[in-house]
């Protein structure tokens, strides 16, 4: 069976590597400036971490997190394994103060890893 005229053109664009560069999210909610690399996918997890999945029509299912259950550890790998910058997410600690669950974690991406983490009402 050979593919369709254009097909591999098709699947040779959509296996590309995707640019790393984005918009500055400020805390304040405006955008301001470029970053990229490892600022990039700080800002990412973030985003990641601060989003729940299917809360906005406008989100895909790839985007937030799902920080209800009781494997909130896989829940953040989960979360941020989609980015293919990410490498891995590893040293993952977590701590429980009443409502509250701490987690904090190493993200290991293509530019360097970074400390993160991330605290929820469970």
């Amino acid at each position: 069976m050979s593919l369709p005229e254009g097909a591999a053109a098709f699947l040779a664009v959509q296996q590309t590597e995707q640019p790393s560069r984005t918009y500055r999210l400020n805390l304040d909610g405006r955008m301001g400036g470029m970053i990229d690399g490892i600022e990039a996918v700080r800002q990412f997890v973030f985003k990641q971490l601060q989003t729940n999945r299917w809360e906005y029509d406008i989100y895909t299912g790839r985007i937030g997190h799902e920080l209800f259950g009781s494997d909130a550890a896989g829940a953040v790998e989960e979360a941020l394994l989609v980015d293919e910058r990410i490498l891995s997410i590893e040293e993952m600690k977590m701590e429980q103060t009443g409502d509250e669950l701490r987690l904090s974690f190493t993200v290991f991406s293509v530019f360097g890893s970074f400390e993160s983490g991330v605290s929820v009402n469970v």
